[in-house]
C-alpha cells in the first residue's frame, strides 16, 4: 500500500474545493489554496508571512506571466504533471523563477539543456544570462562553438553579439578553418540574413559574393547596426589565425571595402600578408596549440589544430592541397 499516493490522490480529488486564494493573471482568475503555493513558491510563501494588502484581501495579481503558464504550472503544483517541452520551456522557466518554484527550476534546468539547438540557442542563451543560470550558459556555448558552421547558415547568426562571436572565434574547439572564420566575420558584419543562400565550399564563391558597403544592412538590436559592426572588424580579425588563412582569402581583404574602411583592420591584414610574402610566420604562438587532429567542418580538411606542425609552412589553401593535410 502506497500511502503517499493514496493521499495525493484525494488531495487531487478535492483540488477545486474550498480555494481560499485567488490569483489573477492578464484577464483571468485562478482558484487556488494558500497551503498550496506557499508550500512550493518562495514568492507566495514570503507574501503569505507579510500584512501586505495581498494577504488580507486573499487576492494577487502576477505580471510577466501568461495565463496559459501559470495554468501549466498548476498542473505542476496540483497534479504532478509533466507539462515541459521544447516550446514551452523558456517560458515556464522563467515564470518558475519569478515565483521562486525550485522544483520547477530544476526540471526546466534539464529540460532546456537536453533541448539546446541551433534554432533556439540565442533565446536559450539571452534566458540563461538573464536568469544566471551558468550551467546553461556553457551548454549552450559550447552547442554555438561545436555547431558554428550550422550557426553561421541559420537565422540566428545575425543576432549574435560581438562578445559572443569573439569568444566562440577564440575557443580551442572551434573546428573551422581560417577562411571561413574570415567568411563568417564578413558575413557578420553585413547583418544580412544569408540563411537562405548555399553554404559557401571555396575562396573563389566566396570572393564572388558581394561584400559591399552598397548592401542593404538591418539594424540588430543586440550587436548594434552593420557600421558599429564595420568598425569592429579590427577586433574580430584579430582573433582569427590569419597567418594561415589562404593567399586568396587575404587578398579578397585587402581589397574589401569593409576593410579598407577601418584602419585597425587593414594594418592587421596587410601586416600578415607582407610577412606571407616573405614567407616569415609572424605569430610564433598561435592560441590554438596543443590539441588533437581536428576536421574542418567547412571544408572537411584534416589539421590538427595549429600545433609546431604548421611551423614552416607558410601557406594553404581551404579544401585544397595546400592546406597541409595529415592523413
Amino acid at each position: 500500500m502506497d500511502i503517499a499516493k493514496d493521499i495525493f490522490k484525494c488531495f487531487q480529488s478535492n483540488m477545486e474545493t474550498f480555494p481560499d486564494f485567488t490569483v489573477i493573471v492578464s484577464d483571468f482568475q485562478f482558484n487556488c489554496h494558500r497551503f498550496v503555493l506557499s508550500s512550493c513558491s518562495g514568492f507566495f510563501e514570503a507574501l503569505m508571512r507579510t500584512d501586505m494588502k495581498e494577504k488580507a484581501e486573499s487576492i494577487c495579481t502576477l505580471k510577466d506571466i501568461s495565463p496559459e503558464t501559470f495554468g501549466l504550472i498548476l498542473d505542476v503544483l496540483y497534479k504532478g504533471k509533466n507539462v515541459l517541452n521544447k516550446e514551452n520551456m523558456l517560458e515556464l522557466w522563467k515564470a518558475a523563477n519569478q515565483l521562486q518554484i525550485n522544483l520547477l527550476i530544476t526540471a526546466c534546468k534539464k529540460c532546456v539543456k537536453k533541448n539546446i539547438t541551433i534554432e533556439n540557442c540565442i533565446n536559450v542563451l539571452k534566458t540563461a544570462e538573464l536568469l544566471q543560470s551558468l550551467s546553461v550558459i556553457a551548454k549552450v556555448k559550447n552547442v554555438m562553438v561545436t555547431s558554428y558552421f550550422d550557426l553561421v547558415y541559420s537565422d540566428n547568426f545575425k543576432q549574435v553579439s560581438l562578445d559572443e562571436l569573439v569568444e566562440i572565434l577564440q575557443n580551442d574547439q572551434l573546428k573551422v578553418c581560417p577562411d571561413f572564420c574570415v567568411t563568417s566575420v564578413m558575413m557578420w558584419a553585413s547583418a544580412e540574413d544569408y540563411s537562405h543562400l548555399p553554404p559557401i565550399k571555396s575562396i573563389d564563391e566566396f570572393c564572388q559574393r558581394k561584400w559591399t558597403q552598397n548592401s542593404t544592412y538591418n539594424y540588430i538590436k543586440d550587436s548594434g547596426s552593420a557600421t558599429y559592426r564595420r568598425s569592429r572588424l579590427d577586433k574580430l580579425l584579430s582573433v582569427i589565425q590569419l597567418q594561415w588563412a589562404s593567399k586568396e582569402c587575404l587578398s579578397m581583404l585587402m581589397s574589401n571595402e569593409f576593410i579598407i574602411g577601418n584602419k585597425n583592420a587593414i594594418y592587421l591584414v596587410n601586416r600578415i600578408a607582407a610577412a606571407r610574402l616573405d614567407g616569415v610566420d609572424e605569430v610564433k604562438q598561435p592560441h590554438r596549440v596543443g590539441m588533437s587532429y581536428k576536421k574542418c567542418q567547412h571544408c572537411s580538411t584534416k589539421h590538427n589544430g595549429y600545433t609546431d606542425a604548421f611551423y614552416g609552412y607558410s601557406t594553404y589553401e581551404c579544401n585544397d592541397s595546400e592546406w597541409l593535410l595529415i592523413n
